[in-house]
């Protein structure tokens, strides 16, 4: 087994600070303090002031849109993220490449503390991840919604096609029941006409003279409420 010795010697560790112990400025950081109106006209913004032009953020065309980059005080060169390590100024901040500063992937094992602490580009790629699952969970729950809508439209149809159905089969049941009661009236009717005639034969016409007092008792009973109430006359 290599000793410790000689794997420091080996393998000296250049760099005196990692990504992950600095404290970092993003852009985004500084973005979301600027106007949207100034965002689209200003070509070199000072966060801190003209008085402090060594701290600036540019804007530079990429493709069919523009981004907003650091320059870095020491290089001019525009970059994303400004590290401040632990034991430097309180404003010297700088690119990753001025500080010669390396991933704490690149030093430390897996179960390092420092190795759970995530770096700003992967702060934004976990936020974007975090956003495209909302946006695509929201689009679920719209599609869900928009379905829910259309099978309550779909059900206040079927309802409302079976309430007209149940309306036109009640309505035709009392239509069936109305033409009932009215041929059984007229069967009445045709019933009381004929009794009253026979009754009206038997009084005047009946060989014997009991036959005809006792129909002309009946026609006294019952004639005046024949033409009106036709049923009571059989019913009695």
């Amino acid at each position: 087994m290599l000793s410790a010795g000689f794997l420091n010697h080996r393998w000296p560790k250049r760099h005196a600070h990692v990504v992950e112990e600095c404290r970092a400025l993003h852009v985004r950081d500084f973005l979301a303090e600027l106007d949207p109106f100034l965002r689209e006209r200003l070509s070199t913004w000072y966060p801190l002031g003209e008085e402090h032009p060594w701290f600036s953020l540019v804007r530079r065309y990429g493709g069919a849109c523009t981004r907003w980059w650091f320059l870095c005080p020491r290089c001019a060169r525009p970059c994303e993220t400004l590290y401040r390590p632990p034991d430097a100024d309180e404003y010297d901040s700088r690119c990753r490449a001025c500080w010669d500063l390396v991933y704490a992937s690149q030093r430390y094992g897996a179960r390092h503390p420092l190795r759970q602490r995530l770096t700003m580009r992967k702060q934004i790629s976990r936020r974007k991840v975090a956003t495209r699952k909302a946006r695509r969970v929201e689009r679920q729950r719209a599609r869900l919604r928009r379905e829910w809508a259309r099978e309550r439209r779909r059900q206040a149809a079927r309802l409302r096609k079976t309430q007209a159905a149940d309306a036109a089969a009640r309505a035709a049941r009392e239509a069936e029941e109305r033409a009932r009661v009215e041929e059984r009236r007229q069967q009445f009717d045709a019933l009381a006409v004929k009794g009253l005639t026979t009754l009206r034969d038997l009084a005047a016409h009946a060989p014997r003279q009991r036959v005809r007092e006792g129909a002309q008792r009946v026609l006294a009973r019952y004639e005046p409420f024949a033409p009106a109430e036709p049923r009571r006359f059989l019913r009695r």
